[in-house]
């Protein structure tokens, strides 16, 4: 349902993207887990849920689009869809107060 609400009808298409963004992410992780420090999410966070892959492409769309409104999107998305259980993707209880969501 959610790839149709956005737009996508195909689910191979939405699935192919899902793994090129944990594949990336994977990737960083490897390559620069000494480098990589994330101040703008909590370390409460795991990095093996999908908020934590979602925070970091709203860290990439905030450097690419300062002012963008992907947090309000975010936001309406679950409102849209309140049967999905977010606490199983790793969101935590006050993820709106975490640093990457504040702003």
């Amino acid at each position: 349902r959610i790839g149709k609400h956005c737009g996508r009808r195909n689910r191979q298409y939405f699935l192919d993207d899902r793994c090129k963004i944990v594949c990336e992410r994977r990737q960083i992780q490897t390559d620069n887990a000494k480098k990589l420090s994330r101040p703008w999410i909590s370390p409460s966070v795991s990095p093996n849920r999908t908020f934590f892959d979602i925070c970091i492409i709203k860290w990439f769309v905030d450097i690419v689009s300062p002012n963008n409104d992907m947090k309000e999107h975010l936001q309406q998305l679950l409102a849209d869809f309140p049967m999905i259980d977010i606490k199983a993707m790793g969101f935590p209880a006050n993820w709106q107060e975490e640093p990457l969501w504040k702003e």
